[in-house]
């Protein structure tokens, strides 16, 4: 997430579900969606904050898309990946 080229994957994920909306509405080009809600006048990054589902192989491809080997190694007290996607699975622990 500190990676300064993070904008090219992030906008990569929202064009993404711009096309293919998680809820099954129907899809769009990210730029007609934008010119949409905003008329044009702001980044899609500013208006659009979907949820990120890291079970969902395609959206995960694609912000992990610059990945490294060293980018995967974790740090000590890092829990570990089986243990984290369970937590916040849906479902897992009640919302407040």
């Amino acid at each position: 997430m500190f990676d300064p080229e993070f904008p090219q994957p992030w906008s990569a994920y929202l064009e993404h579900r711009s096309q293919y909306p998680a809820d099954g509405a129907p899809g769009l080009p990210l730029a007609q969606r934008l010119a949409h809600a905003t008329g044009g006048g702001l980044p899609a990054h500013q208006v659009f904050r979907p949820a990120v589902d890291l079970r969902d192989e395609a959206s995960v491809a694609l912000l992990l898309a610059d990945e490294i080997p060293q980018d995967r190694q974790r740090s000590p007290g890092t829990p570990k990946p089986s243990r984290w996607l369970a937590a916040v699975a849906p479902g897992s622990r009640p919302r407040p």
